[in-house]
């Protein structure tokens, strides 16, 4: 079993990077998706992955409410092993969470590689919109998944010119000399690209970084509103800091007959046409989480949601929490 580690910070773009990869090589992997938080968000998105042939399932290995790099590292390299022993894929995808410290996840599988577990060169994706925001405010953990990766990818570089990609090129550089940086979008790339990221190994050995970061996550389900301009004021509040310094927020609202997806990094929100079976709810990480006045907001949104549902008028003096 060879692992790839996709590592890349919060809101970086790894979970698409990975829905990609696999539609390019048309691969069997396992996905080991890790999420900081309690609930998985984007374990469904990955389970089905369709192309314009074909709709290829896949088996996702989810270990959430914790990162594996610090305090539950006994917990993923015991998943190691039994994956490798029960299912024995030919590659694992191993996508930590945004905030997960790149050395030390390397450091963890280095524990039970042998014969059967190799460690391929990880990968990590960097958005380059936010790169430098990213950078200044979370040095330490941006360095890090910098420092340890072969191949860098760089991600939603379709606003950004030349001049300023060269730029982000250039002082990922300065901390990591031997990189091979992509800014070309994966998506235009040709499948040995894709080939080169399941070559050789890993062969250095890691020295795992000690990094504290004061991140807090809430996760809310059976989110639900009545429609979608509800929808959008809520994360217009939520991207202008009413409920606190958020840096990720994801998930699935059920907006009458139908579920929409919300993904919020940092000051930007976008909402798309949900699957249709994803499980309504949704996770906020950051820092400083004004959680009474969001569990508040979106207890809300879903008595109102249930009693248009049975004809009932709701009163309530919630709704000034919506004048952001």
């Amino acid at each position: 079993m060879k692992i790839l580690i996709i590592s890349g910070f919060l809101g970086a773009g790894k979970t698409t990077f990975i829905k990609e990869m696999i539609r390019a090589t048309k691969r069997d992997f396992v996905i080991f998706e890790n999420e900081f938080a309690d609930v998985s968000v984007d374990g469904d998105i990955l389970k089905q992955v369709e192309d314009e042939e074909t709709t290829q399932e896949l088996t996702v290995w989810e270990f959430t409410d914790g990162c594996v790099c610090c305090g539950m590292q006994g917990d993923f390299t015991n998943s190691l092993i039994v994956i490798s022993n029960s299912l024995n894929p030919d590659f694992l995808i191993v996508e930590p969470s945004g905030v997960g410290v790149l050395s030390a996840i390397i450091q963890s599988v280095r524990k039970v590689e042998y014969q059967r577990i190799q460690l391929l060169a990880p990968i990590t994706i960097i958005d380059a919109q936010t790169f430098w925001q990213n950078r200044s405010k979370f040095a330490d953990l941006m360095h890090d998944q910098i420092r340890h990766a072969k191949h860098i990818q760089l991600s939603k570089t379709e606003q950004l010119s030349s001049k300023e990609l060269h730029s982000i090129e250039e002082a990922i550089r300065q901390l990591n000399a031997q990189a091979v940086i992509y800014t070309q979008h994966y998506r235009n790339q040709k499948l040995n690209y894709w080939n080169q990221l399941f070559d050789g190994e890993l062969v250095e050995d890691v020295h795992a970084s000690t990094i504290d970061l004061q991140f807090e996550h809430m996760s809310v389900k059976k989110t639900r509103c009545q429609h979608v301009g509800e929808l959008i004021t809520f994360l217009e509040c939520l991207v202008r800091g009413l409920y606190g310094n958020i840096s990720r927020a994801k998930g699935v609202f059920q907006v009458q007959d139908y579920l929409l997806r919300f993904d919020v990094v940092n000051e930007q929100y976008a909402i798309t046409i949900a699957e249709d079976d994803a499980v309504p709810q949704a996770v906020f990480i950051g820092e400083n989480l004004n959680r009474l006045l969001l569990k508040a907001t979106l207890t809300q949104n879903r008595h109102q949601y249930e009693n248009k549902l049975t004809g009932k008028e709701q009163h309530s003096n919630i709704r000034v929490l919506f004048l952001c």
